[in-house]
């Protein structure tokens, strides 16, 4: 069994720069990334993949020249999915290969696989080589977060899809539908907006974005409807299902139904710590999966445990 001063439970913005932190003096790292690759969900299905998507979508469909040219403007006239995943794939794979070179050059170990805690001082992390186990006097978990995904959703990767899986489409759909109306829905909403598709956000709140100045929310509000996207507030949805190969229907709880070709729930996100077996360290969750800690030093209720990043809350920022 290996030991280390320190070992890391993710490879995302936090998670890494304690690790690289903490190689700079001189202990020694493990970073453990449940991934094919290093980096996360900020690198992989997160804030540069997004905004990836809408710099390329914003490029292509030549949506900042429009003002002068019209609406009917296009710098690409037919826009693919191939197109935008292209331009995602050479930037994922630029930032992963800064990623691995900092680790390398901090002599930073890592290993993907699954961790689990053993014990408080155990993990075991099942790799495609088979199970190893680790020991460190020191833990942090900075595993992030995942999409949620409600039982009542018949999530199939194909026309209904949760913020990861919309960045592997295979194609384009003519009209979208996005339940929630939070930073990651409205964000989607508005690139598949700027690609001409058909979109309607349902929100069962009667606001968008809270957090936000009225001023500037009313004000892009207006942007949005003025760009044919349809915003229904105050609508819980009941059920969805897929009546059709194209066709996704969805009712809410006020009887009214919704079609769309492509239908993505985006409603919050929980904390990607199920398979951490946290119990086994003594260490609890909330419902989503969030871990409470020390907002001072960021300690557990263990002192050798930490946590970090999007696992334990606000504000969420990868």
């Amino acid at each position: 069994m290996q030991a280390y001063d320190l070992i890391v439970i993710g490879s995302g913005p936090a998670g890494r720069r304690a690790a690289v932190q903490a190689a700079k003096l001189k202990k020694s790292v493990l970073v453990i990334e449940k991934g094919r690759r290093v980096g996360g969900v900020c690198v992989h299905t997160g804030t540069i993949p997004s905004k990836t998507l809408r710099e390329t979508v914003l490029n292509l469909s030549g949506w900042r020249e429009r003002g002068f040219y019209g609406r009917g403007h296009r710098n690409k006239q037919t826009i693919t999915a191939d197109d935008l995943s292209r331009r995602l794939a050479i930037t994922l794979d630029h930032e992963v290969e800064i990623l691995e070179h900092q680790f390398a050059r901090n002599n930073v170990h890592w290993i993907t696989g699954e961790a689990r805690f053993i014990d408080p001082l155990h993990i075991e992390v099942v790799t495609e080589k088979g199970h190893q186990r680790f020991t460190a006097g020191r833990f942090i978990i900075a595993v992030g977060t995942e999409p949620y995904r409600p039982k009542n959703i018949p999530f199939d990767g194909e026309t209904i899809l949760d913020p990861d899986e919309i960045l592997d489409l295979k194609r384009l759909p003519r009209s979208l539908s996005v339940i929630g109306a939070g930073v990651i829905g409205i964000e989607y909403a508005t690139i598949f907006s700027a690609l001409d598709v058909k979109v309607t956000v349902i929100e069962p709140s009667d606001k968008l974005l809270p957090f936000i100045d009225r001023e500037l929310v009313d004000e892009f509000v207006h942007d949005m409807r003025d760009r044919g996207m349809t915003l229904r507030l105050q609508s819980k949805v009941k059920r969805v299902t897929r009546p059709a190969h194209d066709a996704c229907l969805i009712e809410l709880e006020d009887s009214r139904q919704i079609w769309s070709e492509m239908v993505l729930f985006a409603a919050g996100r929980k904390g990607a710590t199920e398979s951490l077996e946290l119990e086994n360290c003594g260490i609890a969750t909330d419902q989503r999966g969030k871990i409470e800690v020390d907002r001072a030093t960021f300690r557990t209720k263990l002192p050798h445990i930490f946590a970090v990043g999007d696992v334990i809350g606000f504000p969420s920022l990868a």
